[in-house]
């Protein structure tokens, strides 16, 4: 399948999801971004009897194994040559200064970090990532995106829609390292509040927007019991989920506290469709999707959304009008 072909698959698969699932037929179609190979900056691979790193099949515990990766940054290609722990699960990071190096998962064993030759690492290793003229800090495990132009395009996404309609306030929920917080309130934001429940992202987002005035690095799972003392009205909400996106509860909880704008970056389209929905129940518009192969050679895409309260919300001074 070449290149047209895929992109023209995906967007007919979202555009059904976005159909069947979100009950909204909204004009889009998946966009290329820069060239396939190599473009990966991460890849998480299992090892098989011999210590090779292989890729599991489509639904399938079967192992496809590897002796290159069309899409990994080339740094990382040296990994397929080594011998790693028999049943481990290895991710290797490519991204930011440094050398590459092997985040090693073995159940029942600490997480090891290794260099691509297998040999042992300090365990404080991490991913320096020069971010807008700012060193980021990443830890091993802490998520950053596994394109190599993600980071920058999303964030200005979100920071286009932040300006179109700004809001001195921020609420950045699944906030991780604190990619978006770093943006925005260095775009002007006046506070800037995060939420993200894993440690590791949350003691490297307070490491990289430490002494920034008026953010907060909040360590919080994005529930509703969590998000009713945060979230205050005309807030500009921005939340990036994982694939399994917003647990119960908390579209109707983002909506009660009124937020004037809600940016939504997905990379599941079925979640996405679903939890749309649920937000055009509570009296928000879809005023802007976008979609990027991040992916490619995938079924997976990145989505950009821009919800805005419908004016019927704002008629009748907070829920939709029935």
């Amino acid at each position: 399948m070449n290149e047209a072909t895929q992109l023209s698959w995906k967007t007919g698969v979202l555009f059904d999801q976005m159909r069947r699932i979100g009950g909204l037929e909204f004009p889009f179609e998946v966009e290329r971004v820069g060239e396939a190979r190599g473009s990966r900056s991460r890849l998480r691979c299992s090892v098989d009897e011999d210590g090779r790193l292989g890729l599991r099949r489509w639904r399938s515990h079967d192992l496809e194994m590897l002796s290159t990766c069309y899409l990994l940054d080339e740094r990382a290609e040296s990994a397929f040559s080594t011998r790693w722990p028999r049943g481990a699960e290895v991710e290797l990071r490519a991204f930011g200064e440094g050398d590459p190096f092997a985040v090693v998962r073995l159940r029942g064993r600490p997480v090891e970090i290794r260099d691509l030759e297998g040999k042992l690492l300090h365990p404080d290793t991490v991913s320096r990532v020069n971010f807008d003229g700012h060193v980021l800090t990443v830890s091993p495990e802490s998520f950053w995106q596994s394109h190599h132009d993600a980071p920058a395009l999303l964030s200005e996404r979100v920071l286009a829609a932040w300006r179109a309609r700004p809001a001195p306030r921020v609420v950045d929920l699944y906030s991780g390292v604190g990619l978006f917080a770093h943006v925005l309130s260095r775009a002007g934001a006046s506070e800037v509040v995060t939420l993200e429940s894993s440690k590791s992202a949350v003691r490297d987002a307070r490491e990289n927007l430490g002494g920034r005035r008026g953010v907060r690095v909040l360590e919080r799972r994005v529930e509703p019991r969590t998000l009713f003392p945060v979230l205050r009205g005309d807030d500009f909400v921005v939340l990036d989920p994982p694939r399994t996106g917003l647990s119960s509860g908390v579209v109707e909880e983002i909506a009660a506290s009124d937020p004037a704008r809600v940016v939504y970056v997905s990379c599941d389209g079925a979640t996405f469709a679903r939890d749309l929905k649920a937000f055009r129940g509570e009296g928000y518009d879809l005023t802007s999707l976008e979609a990027f192969d991040l992916f490619p050679l995938t079924e997976h895409v990145e989505l950009v959304a821009v919800l805005d309260r419908a004016e019927s919300r704002r008629e009748s001074g907070g829920r939709p009008k029935s």
